[in-house]
């Protein structure tokens, strides 16, 4: 899933200055972020439950995922969208 115009319209105001200069450099910045996706939708492209993926991400099995705080056991995950297609190539012949 990448940044939508939607949700690159609902960063605030503050992180521009309400400068226009400064609302494109944020919008660039928004805008060729890498792509990330949800656990939701990780399980979903790779057929398993919900708590199978968090299971897959608390064993280290999901390529390129990591914690969003490394030292925190509840921190929020970061998975990369290419994540699904990189873990079921694990199991094409």
């Amino acid at each position: 899933m990448s940044v939508t115009e939607y949700e690159y319209e609902q960063v605030p105001l503050s992180v521009y200055d309400d400068h226009p200069e400064n609302r494109e450099s944020a919008r660039a910045a928004v805008l060729d972020a890498p792509s990330f996706i949800t656990i939701a939708e990780f399980a979903a492209a790779v057929g398993v439950s919900g708590g199978t993926a968090r299971n897959l991400l608390n064993d280290g099995k999901v390529p390129g995922a990591r914690r969003k705080t490394p030292g925190l056991a509840k921190s929020t995950w970061v998975v990369p969208a290419s994540a699904p297609a990189r873990y079921l190539a694990r199991f094409e012949g």
